[in-house]
């Protein structure tokens, strides 16, 4: 066993690393980086164990990294990072865990990660992303753990995440960005709470999120942005709280936010912005406060707000504008007192009476270019 690091890189012509067919261990980092020449690591068949990092970058005639067949143990860290002819990485095949992070990305041949089936657990942070091929992560079907943040972002051909359907919890946050062939995310059916942000944003297939069903809270921010093709999202029917901001963006053809119906509260600020289909947000009807600013701006098919009809508490700026089809704001009925209020260019807004019960506004307020605003008389026990 070596007792410190190992690093091979830069070596133009280096074809073959066999002379290292002894090793059975190294102590410290094992860097295999930028050889260019390098098609395979047969020269580390009998290695067994890594006590840190793990770094396999930048060869672009790497092929495959079948002869790690024995390793079983990586200390730290594994990275496997820009191999642009790597496609498949079976020589994980003996690796159960790793204590701290995972981190596979930019490898653009990689077809699947299957050499991943015995891994049950990852102490920090895994990292899949911009591996042009990889059309499924059937690989990790026994993880069951991830200490750190969960990101799946930007593989073009993944469609799905049915291999993490025994992923029960991920500690920090879950990132699923930016994936422009995945239908569903039916994978993360077990997951019942993420302990800090959840991101689904930029996935142009996608169609609904149910495989979140079983999921309760989310600690950080809840992001749902840029899904073009997302009609409902019926999978957070089981979520009620949310730790964080809750932002709801430019997802066109969502027409109702139905799957909210029993969030009763969300510690940050609200967002419900260019929703283009979006008709009513009658699933906030249980929602009862908001820790930071509520805004709700260009949803162009929302004639009404009733679903915050049960909405008490508001601690940041209210901004309503841009809703070109909104008549009325009556479901801010319960509101006494907020940080701050803008109410612009609703065109259909005829009346403010849902503010009947306002008695003070902490900071600015701001009524304008409502073209069909005939009185403000909802603003009659305004006092400051």
């Amino acid at each position: 066993s070596l007792a410190g690091d190992l690093l091979i890189a830069q070596n133009a012509a280096l074809t073959n690393i066999d002379g290292l067919d002894n090793l059975s261990g190294v102590d410290g980092t094992l860097t295999i980086d930028d050889n260019e020449s390098l098609g395979n690591l047969d020269g580390l068949a009998n290695l067994t164990s890594v006590k840190t990092y793990l770094s396999i970058s930048n060869n672009s005639a790497l092929t495959n990294i079948d002869a790690l067949v024995n390793l079983t143990s990586v200390g730290i860290g594994l990275r496997i990072h820009n191999n642009a002819s790597l496609t498949r990485i079976n020589g994980l095949a003996s690796l159960t865990s790793v204590q701290a992070d995972i981190n596979i990305s930019r490898n653009p041949a990689l077809a699947n990660i299957d050499g991943l089936a015995k891994l049950t657990s990852v102490g920090g942070p895994m990292t899949l992303k911009s591996n042009d091929s990889l059309t499924d992560i059937n690989g990790l079907t026994n993880l069951t753990t991830v200490g750190g943040d969960l990101t799946i972002d930007s593989n073009p051909a993944l469609v799905n995440l049915d291999g993490l359907a025994s992923l029960t919890n991920v500690q920090a946050g879950v990132y699923v960005t930016s994936n422009a062939a995945l239908t569903n995310v039916d994978g993360l059916i077990r997951l019942t709470s993420v302990g800090e942000d959840l991101y689904i944003s930029i996935n142009y297939a996608l169609s609904n999120i149910d495989g979140l069903m079983n999921l309760a809270s989310v600690g950080g921010n809840l992001r749902v942005t840029g899904n073009t093709a997302l009609g409902h999202i019926n999978g957070f029917e089981g979520l009620g709280s949310v730790g964080g901001s809750l932002i709801i963006n430019s997802n066109a053809e969502l027409d109702n936010i139905n799957g909210l119906l029993n969030l009763s509260g969300v510690g940050g600020y609200l967002h419900l912005t260019d929703n283009d289909a979006l008709s009513n947000i009658n699933g906030l009807n249980n929602l009862n406060s908001v820790g930071g600013d509520l805004q709700i701006r260009w949803n162009d098919a929302l004639t009404h707000i009733d679903g915050l009809a049960n909405l008490s508490s508001a601690a940041g700026i209210v901004t309503i504008d841009f809703n070109t089809a909104l008549t009325d704001i009556d479901g801010l009925i319960k509101l006494t007192r907020i940080g701050g209020l803008g109410i612009a260019a609703n065109n259909e807004l005829t009346n403010v009476d849902g503010l009947a019960n306002l008695i003070s506004v902490d900071r600015t307020l701001f009524i304008r270019f409502n073209d069909s605003l005939a009185d403000l008389d909802g603003l009659t026990k305004l006092i400051s």
